[in-house]
């Protein structure tokens, strides 16, 4: 995070979950073939996400997800869930995405990001760890 530029950092808090920090982070994705850039032109109403209750179903860990929607209905600014209309709004700035992303293809093409091996696979299964809350000594 040394260079990190800060208008891509943000603290955030979530009812019922807590204070947490927002990192703006540009991933390349090399293009090799056909069918690397057929996954990754997506649309918004293929992206899927939980709808979860931060202030009840996760500190308490059920993992109950309510329902999923895409990232279209959440663009729209409002989803319904269990029969009622709630107003919405993506945790993710497509502003800044697009921000981001501009600056890493500028730094691609001058040549001052080089694209390396991978130095370790992502984690196939991992599962969500939970923050254990210890008493005060």
């Amino acid at each position: 995070m040394k260079q990190m530029r800060p208008e891509f950092v943000r603290g955030v808090s979530l009812r019922g979950y807590g204070v947490s920090l927002a990192l703006g982070v540009g991933i390349p994705i090399p293009i090799l073939n056909e069918p690397i850039l057929q996954r990754t032109c997506i649309r918004d109403r293929d992206i899927l996400a939980p709808v979860t209750d931060y202030s009840h179903d996760y500190p308490e860990k059920t993992g109950r997800v309510i329902r999923y929607v895409n990232y279209e209905e959440l663009r729209s600014g409002q989803i319904e869930v269990e029969g009622k209309k709630v107003e919405v709004g993506s945790m993710s700035s497509y502003y800044k995405a697009l921000e981001i992303a501009n600056l890493l293809a500028d730094e691609i093409r001058r040549g001052d990001f080089l694209v390396s091996r991978p130095i370790a696979p992502l984690p196939r299964n991992a599962k969500m760890t939970w923050l254990v809350i210890r008493e005060k000594s």
